[in-house]
């Protein structure tokens, strides 16, 4: 007789399973690559549209992150009951073609509608995805799955932010939205035809899917003490760094006088290049930590926002240009590296059958407290800031968002010691 675990590895063979995160690994490419190139489009569309530092945060944070997080949770529900892969696909052509149209806009407004698509799209891209590795790779490989998967995110963190500011100096702002939101349409189509959905559940022996309704699936989770500190250090954590990818190159602008290919060359490749090689070396030595002691799901996730701090702090108040983006490669390194081990805790806290909710609920409040107050928060910081302290206002906004990553670490090192107890 065949059990729904011989049907599991049989169909998940090393070789497939290695090609399905790699297509996953693709989307989130899209994913970090169309919502990475309006830090640096920010220049020049604060310039050509006549927006103030609070427009700009809007745009970067709210704008996108709202409805991120509203659309977020019912793609989940409908993610834990139906065919994940459609779900990413789907939602992988619409935030493209929202993308493109960002360069379309005309004024504040048009922008506005045009970022909300992203963000409603990219909703239904990272809790589907670790459902679905959850379900190709066994507890002891998730970290390195999900790492590896980031892994692809960050590169195209990467790729957006230097290509966006090369394209816009020869092309324009608007043609880098365009040039960069369309091929991520074919790729939708690729992945619907090539990735099988999995059996759900079958890599988990102590974990038999259950069928609950969300206000029953919340309850069972915000029983976990471990979830809880997992979802305050995870929204802290994204507050501070997203609040740092959007105004960090404003700040490098106006203080190194950094035109906007410069800008996407040398912060591309400091904040992009950090953000690789932290997850990558995240994926690599987290796993070998975790094989021993299970609690480092959450105590290298602390141990990564603690380190970072003093990297983004430094880069704030360094004279040099080089210094800076050094110093920015090495807290992005830092912030980077526990992704894959958080996200593998949220997978080891809930059940199979609710596993994309419990993810949404992690990311919807990091959309809400990270994307979208953070980036917003320093804006109006800046410019209430800026009557008295002048050009000294957007570092120091900067400064107080960087902190919170401090109050992440301590409640991640909270977490881990409830964490054998949630997760049995």
């Amino acid at each position: 007789m065949i059990t729904a675990q011989d049907e599991a590895t049989t169909v998940a063979s090393r070789k497939y399973r290695t090609y399905v995160l790699s297509a996953l690994g693709v989307a989130a490419l899209f994913n970090f690559f169309d919502r990475s190139i309006f830090s640096v489009l920010a220049v020049s569309i604060k310039s050509d549209l006549s927006l103030s530092d609070t427009q700009i945060g809007l745009l970067g944070g709210f704008g996108f992150a709202l409805f991120y997080a509203i659309v977020g949770i019912p793609l989940a529900r409908i993610a834990d009951r139906h065919n994940r892969i459609t779900l990413v696909s789907v939602c992988l052509a619409v935030w493209s073609l929202a993308t493109a149209a960002c360069g379309m806009a005309s004024g504040f407004i048009s922008l506005l509608l045009a970022r909300i698509g992203v963000g409603a799209g990219e909703a239904g891209c990272f809790p589907p995805s670790y459902s679905v590795l959850s379900d190709y790779y066994p507890p002891e490989k998730r970290s390195f799955a999900i790492g590896v998967f980031h892994f692809w995110g960050n590169i195209g963190f990467l790729l957006g932010l230097v290509g966006a500011g090369i394209v816009s100096d020869l092309f324009g702002w608007r043609a880098a939205f365009i040039m960069f939101g369309l091929p991520g349409v074919l790729f939708a189509v690729i992945l619907k035809m090539t990735v099988r959905e999995p059996v759900r559940g079958a890599l988990d022996d102590a974990r038999t899917p259950v069928e609950l309704g969300f206000k029953e699936a919340v309850k069972v989770l915000t029983a976990r003490r471990a979830y809880i500190h997992l979802f305050v250090g995870y929204s802290l954590s994204a507050f501070a760094f997203y609040a740092i990818l959007l105004w960090l190159p404003q700040f490098f602008a106006r203080s190194f006088s950094m035109t906007q290919s410069e800008l996407g060359m040398y912060y591309g490749l400091a904040f992009g290049g950090g953000m690789i090689v932290g997850v990558g070396l995240g994926a690599v030595i987290a796993p070998r930590f975790i094989a021993k002691d299970r609690r480092w799901e959450m105590l290298f996730p602390a141990a990564a926002a603690l380190s970072s701090l003093p990297f983004a702090l430094a880069a704030l108040i360094v004279p040099s240009q080089t210094t800076a983006l050094v110093l920015t490669f090495l807290f992005c390194t830092c912030a980077s590296a526990g992704l894959g081990p958080g996200f593998a805790a949220i997978q080891s806290l809930s059940e199979p059958n609710f596993r994309a909710t419990a993810s949404a609920l992690v990311l919807f409040a990091a959309a809400i407290i990270g994307q979208g107050l953070g980036p917003t928060l320093v804006g109006v910081l800046s410019d209430v800031l800026s009557a008295t302290l002048g050009e000294h206002s957007l570092p120091l906004a900067i400064a107080l968002a960087a902190a919170a990553f401090g109050w992440s670490s301590f409640h991640y090192w909270l977490g881990s010691r409830q964490f054998l107890r949630d997760m049995a």
